[in-house]
């Protein structure tokens, strides 16, 4: 559920500027991986923190991060609750701690559970 932004940021423009110079012959010729290093190497989930960390200073970057913000949107879409457990493949209602309680938030968690 990414939508495009039309900005520098635009997530669509990034996905498809790395697709292709991935399909470049050039590119890590000997890896079937989608996302890897220029060096060949798989770009992991703590290169891809790190990565980030080093281009955004100071913010609070950690992998947990887009389990919350990716929670959290979808309920202010307003996707239903059990449909978010299943989409972050959690057995328990503990993704109920990853949505960020901003006044915004509650307000659509409350309006769905009282609109169905």
């Amino acid at each position: 559920m990414i939508n495009q932004t039309k900005d520098d940021l635009c997530p669509i423009h990034t996905l498809k500027s790395y697709i292709i110079l991935r399909t470049k012959p050039t590119y890590a010729p000997r890896s079937k991986s989608l996302f890897i290093k220029a060096n060949g190497n798989l770009a992991t989930k703590v290169w891809f923190i790190n990565s980030l960390k080093s281009l955004l200073p100071g913010a609070n970057v950690a992998g947990h991060s887009f389990r919350a913000r990716g929670t959290t949107e979808l309920v202010l879409r307003g996707m239903q609750l059990p449909l978010i457990q299943r989409i972050g493949r959690w057995s328990s209602d503990a993704f109920f701690k990853y949505i960020r309680t901003h006044p915004a938030t509650v307000a659509a968690i409350l309006s769905k559970a009282y609109s169905d």
